[in-house]
C-alpha cells in the first residue's frame, strides 16, 4: 500500500477516496432488494427506502469531494484532464447534476445529503422559515397511517411512522428524480473506473501484482 498510495501524495489519495466511493455504491446496490412483491414487509420496504437515500446522499457525497479536491490541489485537477475521452464524458454528466443550469440538475441532492447523513436539525429559526425537514415531511405525510411494530427484543422494534416520514424527504413529485439520480450515479461509477485505472497503470513495474483467485 505504501508503494502505490502514498499517504503524502494527494493523487493516491483522491484515488483511494474514489475507491471509497466505488465501494459504498456497489456494496449499497448489492444489498437492495431485487424486487418488490405485494406482500413484501414493511421492513423491506423500509430498507429499500433507507437504501435508496443513502444512494442519493452518497451521490452529493462523491460529486462534493471530487470537486473540492479539484479545487484544493491543481495536481488533481490535471489528473483529471489527462484522463481519457471515456472519463471525461462521465466527468461532465455526474456533473451535471449539480449544475443548475443542466437539464439533468437534482436542485434537491445537497438538501437531501444534510438529512440523510445528518438527522435533521430541529431549529425554531428553521421551523418559521419552512425549512424544518422534518416538519416539512410530516405536512406530507399527515393524511397517511403510521405504525410501531416489535417482537419480543428490543432489536426487533421497527417505528414505521418514522418510514413514512422519511419517503417524503424525496422529491417524488418529479418524474425524472430517478432517471437523473441514476444517470449521475453511472456516469460517476465510470468516471472512478477509468481514473483508478489510469492511477494504477501509471505506477512503476512490480508496484501492482495480478493475483489469480
Amino acid at each position: 500500500m505504501e508503494q502505490a498510495f502514498p499517504a503524502a501524495d494527494e493523487i493516491a489519495r483522491f484515488v483511494v477516496g474514489l475507491g471509497l466511493i466505488n465501494n459504498e455504491w456497489h456494496r449499497t446496490m448489492k444489498l437492495m432488494p431485487k424486487d418488490d412483491p405485494l406482500d413484501v414487509t414493511d421492513d423491506e420496504r423500509g430498507i429499500r427506502l433507507m437504501l435508496a437515500r443513502q444512494q442519493a446522499a452518497t451521490c452529493h457525497e462523491a460529486i462534493d469531494f471530487i470537486a473540492n479536491a479539484r479545487r484544493h490541489y491543481p495536481k488533481i485537477g490535471e489528473f483529471i484532464d489527462s484522463l481519457g475521452d471515456e472519463a471525461r464524458k462521465h466527468y461532465q454528466q455526474f456533473n451535471e447534476a449539480a449544475d443548475p443550469k443542466s437539464p439533468y440538475h437534482l436542485p434537491w441532492l445537497r438538501e437531501h445529503r444534510h438529512v440523510t447523513l445528518h438527522v435533521p436539525e430541529l431549529h425554531p429559526n428553521r421551523h418559521a422559515h419552512g425549512k424544518d425537514a422534518i416538519a416539512n415531511a410530516l405536512e406530507k405525510a399527515g393524511p397517511l397511517e403510521g405504525s410501531v411494530f416489535h417482537e419480543d427484543s428490543v432489536a426487533s422494534v421497527r417505528f414505521g411512522f418514522a418510514d413514512v416520514v422519511s419517503v417524503q424527504m424525496l422529491p417524488w413529485d418529479d418524474l425524472n428524480v430517478m432517471k437523473y439520480l441514476s444517470r449521475a450515479r453511472l456516469a460517476l461509477g465510470g468516471f472512478v473506473h477509468e481514473a483508478v485505472e489510469a492511477y494504477l497503470r501509471s505506477l512503476p513495474t512490480g508496484v501492482v501484482r495480478q493475483v489469480t483467485r
